[in-house]
């Protein structure tokens, strides 16, 4: 039987770096996880600064009824993919984003920060404001650099989270 976390590590991070190049994370973090000689050959997910992490071509089209799985679809290749997120259970799901596949959050507990998810990745950016209380948010756009910004939009109001 041939053993697989042998093959040579350039040869593990040009395969990686194809999922990357595709956007298709999932692949991605599931080929990383493989064994310790794989994570060691693949670059850090939880490197926010990558953009080779940011889910842009991915979106978020329904939730499965009563469930913490999410419907999502990668907008290049049309690949459906029913990714469960049990770490939802622990925040408000307020809306995703518009740019990307990205989950605003809110803390259960006062004064409820918001929070901004990457489901494949599981990194989560935290703000000091809080989502505003009884609002319906319509929409929200997320923009991830040296100073993340997250703009919620409601019926002809905007928040500013930054």
């Amino acid at each position: 039987m041939a053993d697989w976390s042998s093959l040579p590590s350039d040869l593990v991070r040009r395969i990686a770096d194809c999922f990357l190049a595709t956007n298709n994370l999932d692949w991605y973090m599931d080929f990383h996880a493989v064994c310790p000689s794989w994570r060691s050959a693949t670059d850090d997910p939880t490197d926010s600064s990558d953009l080779r992490f940011r889910p842009r071509q991915w979106i978020i089209i329904d939730e499965v009824f009563e469930t913490d799985t999410r419907l999502m679809v990668n907008t290049t290749s049309g690949r459906v993919l029913r990714k469960d997120l049990p770490l939802l259970r622990q925040y408000y799901v307020v809306t995703v984003t518009t740019n990307g596949a990205y989950f605003v959050l809110a803390d259960r507990e006062h004064p409820h920060a918001a929070r901004v998810l990457n489901p494949f990745t599981g990194h989560m950016i935290r703000f000091t404001a809080a989502v505003p209380y009884n609002m319906d948010v319509t929409s929200a756009a997320f923009s991830c650099g040296s100073s993340p910004k997250l703009r919620l939009l409601w019926e002809s109001d905007v928040c500013d989270c930054s």
